[in-house]
């Protein structure tokens, strides 16, 4: 299970301008609401989650306001800022949830979109820190991931070769943060003091924790997700989760 949510919606969404111009990504309509409202229809079902923390930046305000509508009132939603959202990256807005969430969490990047049976088997996991893992085949734009002999995750990035590749991150994962000198929020704070670490990925964080600390995957094959950069994989992905819960 989860004790909370993270999504992370910072970013400015540049590649769908026409439609973010005047809303967070986060808020691109999407089927009869937004991407963000489909996935906070989605976290209602599981039961105990003590805080979802949205980190956002852009057109923060907006963000702010859109949460306050009375169909979200009976989530424990929090909005924080990530003020350096234009010059910096995901890491941020991980370390800025990481000050305020504990326990094992589950982590969103905002703009992709899943189907509900895909999101309960990574909330059904009993591993404190995991990697969505679809196998059925090689994405160019998305995170790849190996996996030892041992089951364990030695390495995640967009650049791994498919030839080593077992499978793509579906960009979902659980991370449990705990207090103590070797937590991962101690981790991410050292991390942090390299030059130009601001402006790196969440998941090139997560790469360098697999150096001591033990990944998991829980297999998400057959089950549809879509991360949205344009507007034409906004339009995509509506068709594709016409009939997809």
């Amino acid at each position: 299970m989860i004790d909370e949510v993270v999504i992370l919606a910072a970013g400015v969404g540049s590649r769908m301008a026409e439609i973010t111009k005047d809303r967070p990504k986060c808020m691109a309509p999407f089927q009869e609401g937004t991407l963000l409202s489909r996935l906070l229809s989605q976290l209602r079902a599981f039961e105990g989650i003590r805080k979802i923390h949205i980190v956002g930046g852009y057109r923060i305000g907006d963000l702010e306001e859109y949460v306050k509508r009375p169909e979200f009132a009976d989530l424990p939603i929090q909005v924080w800022q990530n003020e350096i959202y234009a010059s910096t990256n995901s890491l941020i807005s991980a370390k800025i949830a990481f000050e305020h969430a504990r326990g094992q969490l589950l982590m969103f990047n905002s703009d992709v979109v899943y189907e509900s049976e895909l999101v309960r088997r990574m909330v059904d996991s009993e591993a404190p820190f995991a990697f969505s893992l679809d196998r059925s085949g090689y994405n160019e734009e998305s995170e790849k991931i190996v996996v030892g002999s041992d089951g364990r995750v030695v390495h995640i990035a967009k650049t791994i070769a498919e030839a080593d590749a077992t499978g793509c991150s579906a960009d979902l994962y659980r991370v449990r943060i705990e207090d103590g000198a070797n937590s991962i929020v101690a981790l991410l704070a050292r991390y942090l003091e390299r030059p130009d670490a601001g402006k790196r990925l969440f998941e090139d964080f997560l790469d360098h924790l697999l150096l001591g600390l033990r990944f998991e995957t829980v297999d998400v094959t057959g089950f549809e997700w879509y991360e949205i950069d344009t507007v034409a994989e906004l339009q995509e992905a509506e068709m594709v989760f016409a009939t997809v819960s």
